[in-house]
């Protein structure tokens, strides 16, 4: 674990970035290519100053739901979901593996279910990918076609903070379509730069909602903060949608992102 201070100060060692549907996808299910090229390119740039980078990615869902010809509605079954999540998974993955492999890193899939995410196995694997250095970055989606309670993971902004805790990342990143938590829902500059520990008050900020293709919201994003503050961990809300935000908050440290400050230790 790293201070609250040091974390102002060094770089972060182990870091889980997590990009939702609506970063990658328009509003009609189709993939944003420039920021799929923005988002990879700033993670190679990342992985050679950064030791550890796990990505999480959402998009399968709305993906697979354009496949169809399709946009979201409320009416929207669990079958139909499960059905657009198994054709949109393998969409999302080569979208990534083609700005990967120009570059020469290969991709590793992790669908995990809640059963998997505290396993010996696991970790297993994601310690023999980060031995590799350079050249694979594991990238985790929740398994959606699983639906049952035991074993679904309920959204990736949680499925995020698990594995950050899992690996003991110095940092999460929730890459989002806002420039960070917002003092008014109607002015994107009203960012909130910084959330000290213990500081609950941000929570009446909060709208209900949840994103246009995902199924996270900033609520969730606040709450799974909240957790990584009380492990120690720094965390980020940006928008990433921005050109070379990852680089510009993680290696320059500029200003333009909610942070949450851990405890100390």
């Amino acid at each position: 674990m790293i201070s609250h201070r040091s974390s102002l100060e060094q770089l972060y060692k182990r870091v889980v970035i997590k990009v939702g549907s609506d970063v990658l996808s328009t509003d009609n299910g189709q993939p944003k290519i420039e920021v799929f090229r923005n988002i990879v390119e700033q993670l190679l740039i990342l992985k050679r100053r950064i030791k550890d980078i796990v990505l999480i990615t959402s998009g399968a869902v709305p993906f697979g739901r354009a496949e169809f010809g399709r946009v979201k509605t409320k009416g929207e079954t669990v079958a139909e979901k499960q059905k657009y999540a198994s054709v949109g998974q393998p969409i999302l993955m080569e979208m990534y593996r083609q700005f990967f492999k120009d570059n020469a890193c290969h991709v590793a899939q992790i669908l995990p279910t809640k059963n998997d995410i505290d396993s010996e196995e696991l970790l297993a694997v994601l310690d023999e990918i980060f031995a590799e250095e350079q050249d694979t970055i594991p990238i985790f989606n929740a398994n959606d076609t699983v639906e049952i309670d035991e074993l679904k993971i309920s959204d990736n902004d949680r499925l995020a903070g698990a594995v950050a805790k899992i690996i003991e990342a110095d940092a999460l990143v929730f890459a989002t379509c806002v420039n960070g938590l917002l003092e008014d829902i109607d002015d994107p500059n009203s960012v909130v730069p910084v959330i000290e520990y213990g500081d609950t008050s941000k929570r009446e900020l909060i709208v209900p909602s949840k994103s246009q293709n995902g199924t996270g919201g900033m609520g969730i994003k606040l709450d799974v903060g909240f957790e990584m503050q009380d492990q120690g961990r720094c965390v980020h809300i940006l928008n990433g949608t921005e050109q070379s935000v990852l680089t510009r908050v993680l290696l320059y440290r500029e200003r333009i992102s909610t942070l949450f400050l851990p405890r100390s230790y």
